[in-house]
């Protein structure tokens, strides 16, 4: 009966079906100054891997690819025009 109410706890607690990166993929763990504007999209994924979110953010006249990094305290944003990294916060 413990085991049982042990098991629920940890299945429902904070964060309960959420995807935890383990380092060395932990976004906080990533460092910017191996970003600069102009990479391909093909060489910011072999350097900090698949994004957890995939976003379209059309603005006026100009769209823009997201990707997002979900983190334990926040998380990272990179933007891509035509696969080319231009940003990032």
């Amino acid at each position: 009966m413990l085991l049982i109410a042990v098991i629920a706890m940890v299945s429902c607690g904070p964060g309960a079906g959420e995807r935890i990166r383990e380092s060395p993929d932990q976004p906080e763990k990533r460092t910017y100054e191996l970003l600069q504007p102009g990479l391909s999209m093909k060489t910011v994924e072999e350097a900090w891997g698949r994004p957890d979110s995939v976003e379209d953010n059309c603005y006026r006249d100009e769209c823009l690819i997201v990707w997002i990094y979900k983190g334990y305290s926040n998380n990272r944003y990179l933007f891509f025009k035509d696969e080319v990294l231009v940003s990032w916060q």
